[in-house]
């Protein structure tokens, strides 16, 4: 008998289908709505050449071959309880006519896109399989290796990171493509405008064969970013919280905890905007840390520093 389990994370519903091998298992909530803020999934060196947004190198046709296997897009229509009836689309990988791993789509009363590209992540000699199940202001993102078999070594919902793009590049120039994409800190309910970005660098770890969070690995990196969103927010005259919570926030990832409260500490102002606000600094520190001891992205990198 088919089982469906429905997760409902706001106005998206994940839909895992038992009939075949799926990616789908139990998640962070509240992971894959991330708001899309444009232009910030950027080269932080500034050197936009060497970036590419997936967006513009998907396949155009609904399938592709790739090693012996195929990959397809495909479509059911999913009636949700209480919501209306749209069409999902998702992604297998085929050999010889058999399906041997399903990418779940996203439900969303609009409908999702489902796209995939190969890229050479890796290095110059086989190329990885991208794929994205989006919605609008949403998504989860893919990256399968075919060594021997299809094998998912990057999956943006084990970090609770989506949005409707993502962006490769060789951050550290040693021929290996990194992973990046925005983590959103929307913790205060900001207008749109002002929710704080924090682009997530993920590189492909040998001993896991995964693609793990490193932006404390690349310290020469984060460090040229924090300069550049200091010296903005020095130059700028209103000292919105916003923005101080991205450079916090910038700071943590990069595993600068020190300068991170120290910054916060120093820069704090009571503030209040549309749909939120800000009096006390000690409260609003517990709600950060709230927020971050149950981001995954956040806990993976604390231990990681631990183990060293």
């Amino acid at each position: 008998m088919k089982k469906i389990i429905l997760v409902t994370f706001s106005a998206v519903v994940f839909l895992t289908s038992c009939e075949t091998k799926s990616v789908n298992s139990q998640r962070p909530e509240n992971i894959n709505v991330s708001p899309t803020k444009e232009n910030t999934l950027i080269n932080q060196t500034e050197s936009v050449e060497k970036t590419v947004y997936v967006s513009k190198i998907w396949n155009e046709k609904d399938s592709l071959e790739v090693e012996n296997f195929i990959v397809k897009k495909v479509s059911h229509k999913v009636k949700p309880k209480d919501l209306i009836e749209a069409d999902v689309t998702d992604a297998i990988i085929q050999k010889n006519g058999k399906t041997l791993l399903k990418l779940d789509g996203i439900y969303h009363g609009l409908g999702n896109a489902t796209d995939f590209a190969l890229f050479p992540l890796l290095g110059e000699y086989q190329k990885q399989l991208i794929v994205s199940h989006t919605v609008p202001r949403g998504g989860i993102h893919y990256v399968i290796g075919f060594s021997p078999n299809p094998k998912v070594i990057f999956d943006s919902r084990d970090f609770a990171i989506g949005g409707e793009d993502l962006a490769i590049e060789d951050v550290d120039n040693d021929g290996i493509y990194e992973v990046l994409l925005d983590k959103s800190g929307d913790f205060f309910n900001f207008v749109s405008s002002e929710i704080p970005f924090v682009t997530i660098i993920f590189q492909s770890d040998k001993q896991t064969q995964k693609f793990l969070p490193v932006n404390h690995r690349l310290p020469e990196n984060a460090s040229e970013h924090i300069d550049g969103q200091i010296k903005r927010f020095n130059e700028s005259k209103e000292k919105r919280f916003s923005a101080v919570l991205e450079i916090l926030l910038t700071y943590l990832y990069a595993g600068k905890e020190k300068e991170a409260w120290e910054f916060f500490d120093k820069n704090f102002q009571p503030q209040d905007w549309s749909f939120g606000r800000v009096e006390n600094k000690e409260d609003t520190k517990i709600i950060i840390k709230d927020a971050l001891d149950k981001d995954p992205i956040y806990k993976f990198i604390k231990n990681d520093l631990n183990a060293k």
